[in-house]
């Protein structure tokens, strides 16, 4: 009976060794960029997903020991399918006793759909007033990467690499150059150090294996010659800039491992010893990752009829809302007449500024791919200006009637629009 229970023993003890053994080679066996590549698959799983989040932000401002303090905090619903992007919720502005603030509290929508990037906000305190303050921009990658970097949205649960303009997440960044500096547990939980050094900082992620390759911890570093917004930190006054991001708590939904919470601090320490701290606490509910967006009117704009859009990249134009589409504050053809106009003066502005400079070799830039009799008859007026300062002259008095031109058509054109309106 000894010799049984013992030989039991003996082969309980094989097979957990082996079993270990063979967990540790199988680690062992996988290569950084290996890991670093599932890190990047579960840093994606929302690619098509709605859900809600909720963040308590904090932000602290020490100035020589006098500490301001302001709170938010964020109520939002996100949803995303390729390309289509929308957040939109309630931002309360909280004051220290705990009291809302109406007027620096606002419901908003941010919209993105590849082609353009919609935002809209209205502060609690319009009473009656049911407009929202409206802009539409082209989209393109710095509002695509701004809008799905911010903080206070939670992108920071998803390896968002905050402060690196490259516009790239913490696995990106990490794939550049796999590199596992040391092995560290964080609740009991095995992690795969990993380092990246570049003119952003040093950057360092904790990946656990163990909860589907998702970081469970985080970190920039900027100091000195590491750049931010285009500059070195050191030209924009900071000694220091440290994000850190942390806490982060891995839920399952179906066969899926996500980062369901979390906690990021942003502190900047200026070189005059003033300190700025940004704390985020995140928490996402109701996952779904297959939802019917059109069940839940996801990507429609939530504006009243007639609300004015104003415009940065369309033309210059102002837009309004009408009829659940966005259109121009002008019809059509005073649409098109406009922009032929705006066109025209920018070429002849570009053709002054180009003669002023270095005439003939600057026209045929501007030029081309015009065919040849427009290029060398340009060329002629270009020296003809040139030798001639009267009729350079004579050229900016033709511009200023023109533009004076440009905004009668754009007054009459709107006061169509009003009129046709009432």
């Amino acid at each position: 009976m000894s010799i049984r229970l013992g030989t039991s023993r003996c082969f309980t003890v094989f097979l957990s060794l082996w079993c270990f053994i063979a967990f540790e080679g199988a680690q062992a066996g996988e290569t950084a960029s290996q890991i670093v590549e599932r890190y990047s698959k579960a840093c994606t799983w929302t690619e098509s997903t709605a859900m809600k989040v909720t963040t308590e932000a904090m932000w602290l401002k020490d100035v020589e020991g006098t500490v301001e303090v302001a709170r938010h905090q964020y109520d939002l619903l996100h949803a995303r399918d390729s390309k289509d992007c929308e957040w939109r919720g309630r931002m309360i502005r909280i004051d220290d006793e705990g009291n809302t603030l109406p007027e620096l509290s606002m419901d908003f929508q941010v919209l993105l759909d590849g082609d353009r990037r919609l935002s809209t906000n209205r502060t609690l305190d319009r009473g009656d007033d049911d407009s929202f303050e409206a802009y539409m921009m082209e989209e393109n990658e710095k509002w695509t990467y701004t809008s799905l970097k911010r903080l206070s949205h939670g992108a920071h649960l998803d390896g968002a690499a905050y402060g690196i303009e490259t516009g790239k997440n913490m696995a990106e960044v990490l794939s550049e150059n796999p590199n596992i500096v040391g092995k560290e547990e964080i609740d009991g939980i095995m992690c795969h150090i990993f380092e990246a050094r570049g003119d952003y900082g040093t950057v360092r992620a904790w990946i656990a294996p163990e909860k589907g390759y998702n970081a469970l911890k985080y970190t920039i570093r900027k100091t000195g010659d590491n750049v931010l917004d285009g500059k070195r930190i050191a030209d924009k006054g900071y000694a220091e800039w440290t994000l850190v991001v942390e806490n982060i708590e891995i839920g399952r939904i179906g066969d899926t491992p996500l980062a369901t919470s979390g906690e990021c601090t942003l502190i900047v320490k200026k070189m005059n010893g003033e300190t700025s701290t940004f704390h985020y606490a995140t928490r996402r509910s109701e996952v779904d990752l297959d939802p019917d967006f059109e069940a839940m009117e996801a990507f429609k704009i939530r504006l009243p009829n007639g609300n004015l859009i104003h415009s940065v990249d369309f033309g210059g134009v102002a837009y309004q809302f009408v009829d659940g589409k966005i259109a121009p504050l002008v019809d059509d053809g005073s649409v098109k007449a406009i922009d032929a106009a705006v066109n025209e003066l920018q070429e002849q502005m570009v053709l002054a500024s180009a003669v002023e400079q270095q005439p003939n070799e600057a026209i045929k830039a501007v030029v081309e791919g015009e065919e040849s009799v427009v290029v060398e008859e340009t060329i002629q007026v270009a020296g003809k200006i040139q030798d001639d300062s009267s009729t350079r002259s004579h050229f900016w008095i033709w511009l200023i009637p023109a533009l004076a031109g440009v905004a009668v058509i754009v007054s009459v054109a709107i006061y169509r629009s009003h009129q046709s309106a009432r």
